[in-house]
């Protein structure tokens, strides 16, 4: 009903009261009070609060225990499944998947091991690349002592061994 259809009714029952017209429209005022009264409860601003509808908090704690549920049934199965697996891999299973793994774990370590060596080695050569060119400037300029000085610190500063007689003829 249009609230403009209900002035109407109400203004035609005001001019000619009846019993029956008294009683309904003493029965729709009191549903739409209950209807405000129930809107006024259920705010859904209040929801997870204190003052939320007692509906979303048995919603929500509904919803907690099938999710506790769930999990604890997955947790379960992932146990059971772990367990059928202990007992049916075969022992010589078991023993190639340790290997297996000792061996990426030795290959890591090695992993580990090279590109530290490698990380070294690049330091290394960016170090001679700045001596080489300290020893190219000097050559450029022609001083001998400032030759030298650069050579010193480019054999010196490489890494142990380096500068030794590499068995290669001169031509």
């Amino acid at each position: 009903m249009t609230p403009e259809r209900e002035a109407e009714l109400r203004e035609a029952h005001r001019l000619m009261p009846s019993p029956l017209s008294t009683e309904l429209f003493a029965e729709i005022d009191r549903l739409r009070a209950e209807l405000g009264a129930l809107k006024a409860a259920d705010n859904p601003e209040f929801d997870a609060t204190d003052g939320a509808h007692p509906a979303w908090w048995r919603a929500h704690d509904y919803v907690s225990a099938r999710f506790k549920e769930e999990l604890d049934k997955s947790r379960r199965e992932r146990d059971d499944l772990k367990a059928k697996l202990d007992a049916e891999l075969p022992a010589m299973w078991r023993e190639d998947i340790q290997s297996l793994n000792e061996c990426l774990e030795r290959l890591g370590e090695e992993l580990r091991d090279v590109r530290k060596e490698r990380d070294d080695l690049k330091a290394d050569f960016e170090s001679m690349e700045y001596d080489a060119a300290k020893v190219v400037r000097a050559l450029i300029e022609g001083d001998p002592d400032d030759v030298r000085v650069a050579v010193e610190a480019m054999r010196d500063n490489g890494r142990p061994g380096w500068w030794g007689p590499t068995g290669v003829t001169r031509p």
